[in-house]
């Protein structure tokens, strides 16, 4: 509800131009998906997708040399993924765009989840890059990044 009255937060700076909450992505025979936000990029005006967790998720497991996201967070990673591939198939970005007058292909997906504050920025950027390939996963302190930077600019 916060980001939904408060879409600033989630621009990311000047990333994306529109944020639209709550879509549903119909399937026949199955549930509808419904990913937090779609947010249309500033760039090229496709869309990328953002889905919240809360803020008490454990970010990272593991000892020492050997840490890396929980399984709270590949639990997250798992159903973005199952968003990013509904658009695989033109009739659903086709549907979408009816529906919502945005366009999807090959989104861009995020996960905000957990808390980075007590956690060594220098492992976090680690465990990001062995993850690459995934899901981007952006923490409440990123988010709260995001904004200082840009007011600092703006002021």
């Amino acid at each position: 509800m916060f980001f939904e009255n408060n879409p600033e937060f989630l621009r990311l700076g000047v990333k994306y131009r529109r944020i639209i909450p709550i879509v549903r992505l119909p399937r026949e025979g199955k549930p509808d998906l419904v990913p937090d936000f779609l947010l249309e990029r500033v760039t090229d005006g496709y869309c990328d997708i953002l889905d919240i967790k809360l803020p008490d998720k454990k970010l990272i497991t593991g000892i020492e040399d050997r840490r890396t996201f929980s399984q709270n967070v590949g639990s997250a990673i798992a159903q973005v993924d199952e968003y990013r591939d509904y658009f695989d198939e033109k009739k659903n970005r086709e549907l979408i765009e009816q529906k919502y007058g945005v366009k999807v292909y090959k989104p861009q997906v995020l996960v905000l989840i957990g808390d980075s504050s007590n956690i060594d920025a220098e492992e976090l950027r680690k465990i990001r890059l062995r993850r690459i390939n995934e899901a981007e996963v952006l923490t409440y302190a990123d988010i709260i990044k995001h904004m200082r930077a840009l007011l600092e600019f703006v002021i």
